[in-house]
């Protein structure tokens, strides 16, 4: 039987006075229980209700149906259950507005775990992804944590694709910030750094390997510390970025200082390595902090809390040379560059377009959106058709 909706007598009833409504709500939930528990097994296409309300971010009617005995690890009729048809209820909730209502999830989800809900699913229900596999590659670090202190593990069998929960983490796409912080996490947790991908779509690499070959430099620090060994595979890596790099503008696919700049971040493996491992650097690199802090505070303060408050702030990680800096200064210079006038070109072209009317009203509004930030990041007004400085790079590729 499926779920059933109060009449539009009910919901009346229940919106016109709080304690009167509170008394009608309460029944209403305890015959959709009776409803539900009097169901026969064999029906597939019934959904329990406080799955449905879990999903729909119902915070009230979430509490009541717990208070009532409901199951938080009762599957479906297609094998799903709350907590994960929940994530996947908030996949596309990506804008600010959506935010409220995805902390109403986050709650639910919250109260569905304190009353006992298993935080990869119950038994007959792992095969498919973990709601900590969900939250991970929706790059929501707050629903990672709120598993992870669940139980979750992060060690769950990889996706069909041969994939590890820790590399669907490293390549996030989006807020860099969210990702780092979920591979912390993750690392945090004992997610194994080493596990292999096995996937038909390339060669065989741990979650390391990845940020190595895609250039992640502010995860490095976060596996080093794990005690994961530095792959071999810089060396190749930054071998082939600075022969980019020093192609002539013409045959390189991106600009040549990106290559550059990315190619020096290397350093950094290579200065850990020449000091016998990032354990001897980070003592070394932690004492030679904490005596340049030492010299900047009072003599009376004592001598071990340097280290400490430079283990604290610095976490001993990444930093990048002078060199470095300077070139992705270069970098974001030829990006605003571009940026200033590709934007007018690109604010036309959408102009157009919605006035031929051949696109989809919403896609249409999320790409002037997007093109509205990037407008903002290179210094133009949000919708300017024109910049003062575009007839000086008309020639620009």
């Amino acid at each position: 039987m499926a779920f059933n909706l109060p009449t539009e007598e009910e919901a009346q009833a229940i919106l016109a006075d709080p304690q009167d409504g509170g008394i009608i709500m309460h029944e209403f939930l305890e015959a959709q229980m009776q409803l539900f528990d009097d169901d026969d097994d064999d029906d597939a296409t019934r959904t329990p209700p406080l799955q449905l309300a879990v999903g729909a971010g119902e915070v009230e009617i979430v509490r009541d149906l717990l208070a009532r005995g409901a199951d938080p690890n009762r599957l479906d009729g297609t094998g799903e259950y709350a907590i994960r048809w929940a994530m996947a209820m908030i996949h596309i909730k990506r804008r600010p507005e959506d935010a409220d209502a995805v902390r109403d999830v986050f709650a639910c989800i919250e109260l569905c775990l304190d009353a006992g809900a298993l935080p990869d699913g119950p038994p007959g229900s792992r095969e498919r992804k973990t709601p900590l596999g969900s939250a991970v590659q929706q790059g929501r670090p707050e629903f990672v944590r709120l598993l992870l202190s669940a139980g979750a593990d992060p060690n769950v069998p990889p996706d069909p694709d041969g994939l590890t929960v820790l590399h669907h983490a490293c390549d996030l796409g989006g807020n860099r910030a969210s990702r780092d912080e979920i591979v912390r996490l993750l690392l945090a947790a004992g997610a194994d750094h080493a596990a292999q991908s096995n996937t038909y779509m390339g060669p065989t690499r741990t979650p390391f390997e990845n940020a190595v070959c895609c250039g992640y430099h502010r995860l490095w620090p976060l596996f080093l510390q794990a005690g994961a060994a530095i792959p071999d595979i810089w060396k190749r890596t930054q071998a082939r970025l600075q022969e980019r790099g020093n192609l002539p503008a013409q045959y390189a696919w991106q600009s040549p200082a990106t290559d550059l700049a990315v190619a020096q971040r290397y350093d950094y493996l290579a200065t850990i390595e020449e000091s016998g491992g990032f354990k001897f650097y980070q003592k070394h690199h932690t004492h030679a902090l904490a005596t340049m802090l030492a010299k900047k505070f009072p003599a009376h303060i004592p001598e071990e809390i340097f280290p400490r408050v430079v283990a604290f702030w610095a976490h001993a990680g990444f930093y990048v040379s002078k060199a470095a800096v300077e070139g992705m200064r270069a970098t974001r210079a030829e990006f605003t560059s571009r940026g200033r006038v590709l934007c007018p070109q690109a604010r036309r072209c959408l102009d157009e377009i919605a006035v031929l009317g051949v696109a989809d009203p919403v896609a249409l509004q999320r790409a002037s959106d997007a093109l509205a930030a990037l407008e903002v990041s290179v210094g133009l007004d949000p919708g300017a058709e024109t910049n003062p400085i575009e007839a000086d790079f008309s020639d620009s590729d």
